[in-house]
């Protein structure tokens, strides 16, 4: 590794930038924070530390945790060297606790867990009932997964979905973003909090087919900026409870 460091130093900065890019982000921490401040500056940059996937992945779509001596520094030296800059932390089942417990995270807002077991699975269709209350910063979603995408992953996720309460600050990110295949033929309930009317219009497009109850708290009743189509009939005996 002295040798190479030394080859390495050769180089600008802006070319190994480009070098580290090629690479995982768990192998550019691993390898080089710590070897020498340059280094470790660079690798401190937001491209390598604000998501990390804490993970070894398999081309068949699996993930298995690190191996023993990756997942031993990372929890002992890296991590809390930049547990500021982590925002999301994608982690294998089975060493969550080893790595959430390691230090604290102060910024992190977002975590992936990947199950090797049917765990996942089973849970996926067993849930009925999720409720979602979130107090978020004002810019994660300007850095992570927007408020839109949050809700369709929901709805793809679990399939036996039958009642959802989506609450969150954050309001003003618009939910008539989800594409129009996300919908649910199981949801009969539906909480949720919106920024405008135009996003009541939108939910009631047709592609909750089984909904009975849709109480929304809108933020802003205003003019639709945008064409809905809402053609489709709404289900007999909904009900329809908006807050302003």
């Amino acid at each position: 590794m002295q040798g190479s460091s030394v080859e390495l130093n050769d180089l600008s900065d802006e070319i190994l930038l480009l070098l580290f890019k090629k690479l995982e982000k768990t192998e550019v921490l691993y390898l080089f924070l710590g070897v020498n401040q340059r280094f470790t500056r660079l690798v401190n940059d937001s491209i390598f530390t604000n998501r990390l996937t804490l993970t070894k992945g398999f081309a068949d779509g699996t993930f298995d945790r690190l191996d023993s001596q990756k997942l031993e520094r990372f929890c002992l030296q890296l991590l809390s060297s930049i547990r500021h800059k982590i925002e999301w932390l994608s982690v294998e089942a089975s060493s969550m606790e080893d790595i959430l417990l390691c230090t604290s995270y102060p910024n992190l807002y977002g975590l992936g867990l990947h199950d090797k077991t049917p765990l996942t699975r089973l849970l996926q269709d067993k849930i009925t009932s999720i409720v979602i209350d979130t107090i978020l910063s004002e810019d994660t979603f300007t850095k992570g997964a927007k408020r839109a995408d949050v809700f369709a992953c929901i709805l793809i996720l679990f399939s036996k979905l039958e009642c959802l309460h989506y609450g969150s600050s954050d309001w003003d990110q618009p939910l008539f973003q989800i594409p129009p295949t996300i919908s649910s033929a199981t949801l009969l309930e539906l909480h949720v909090i919106l920024e405008t009317f135009t996003d009541c219009l939108y939910l009631l497009d047709g592609r909750f087919s089984s909904l009975q109850k849709l109480l929304v708290d809108v933020c802003r009743i205003i003019s639709p900026r945008i064409i809905i189509d809402n053609q489709k009939q709404i289900p007999n005996g909904i009900q329809i409870s908006i807050m302003n």
